[in-house]
């Protein structure tokens, strides 16, 4: 390793709090919501007019004035959740790296440009889905909840060198707490709903 800095900034990302003792309830309950994706259906009724769509994961309710295209809603979902599980495993390339660099630098380079480019197909494809939906300002959410992905988009790749390694791992670890944090915010929200909240309330609290 070239810089000592990037060398003390690697054994401490190694040694947090996600390597000693989070990833051992994250991952499990990753691999559970994971499950709820692939094996629930992603459902969509007319109500009053409007169509109203399930999501697979927790049964997650908004109101469309029309239906998601197939392909965007599959862009989104399905880019998300191969981006938790590729983030996890950049993760992981961490830990390995701490006492084989040599081995595991390749496969964590790799993995970056993965997570980078899965968390642009989802962001684009939710972005673009925000349209179809009939919830009051759902056009100002897209945006708010776009915009920090692009930031780690852009900002991670332009830090992924030796001189800004500390901006980039802080940066990548805020992309890891994104991934990790959004589905159980969905559930969070789904949960909400089916407790009698109106579903855009219990939608933008989640």
């Amino acid at each position: 390793m070239r810089s000592s800095v990037a060398r003390q900034e690697l054994v401490a990302d190694a040694n947090d709090f996600y390597q000693r003792r989070a990833k051992w309830i994250v991952v499990p309950a990753l691999a559970i919501y994971t499950a709820l994706v692939v094996f629930n259906k992603h459902t969509i009724e007319t109500r009053h007019g409007l169509f109203q769509s399930t999501s697979r994961d927790g049964g997650l309710r908004m109101t469309l004035q029309t239906p998601f295209p197939p392909v965007l809603l599959a862009m989104h979902s399905w880019a998300a959740v191969m981006l938790y599980c590729a983030a996890i495993a950049q993760k992981y390339t961490v830990y390995r790296m701490a006492t084989q660099y040599g081995a595991f630098i390749a496969i964590h380079r790799w993995l970056g440009r993965l997570v980078l480019a899965l968390t642009s197909l989802m962001d684009i494809g939710g972005f673009l889905m925000g349209p179809y939906s009939a919830f009051e300002h759902f056009s100002a959410f897209s945006v708010l909840f776009a915009a920090p992905w692009l930031v780690w988009i852009v900002s991670i790749y332009l830090t992924a060198t030796t001189r800004y390694i500390r901006f980039h791992r802080l940066l990548s670890n805020m992309l890891l707490k994104g991934c990790i944090a959004t589905p159980f915010a969905r559930l969070a929200g789904a949960a909400l709903q089916h407790c009698g909240w109106s579903d855009s309330s219990g939608y933008y609290t989640g």
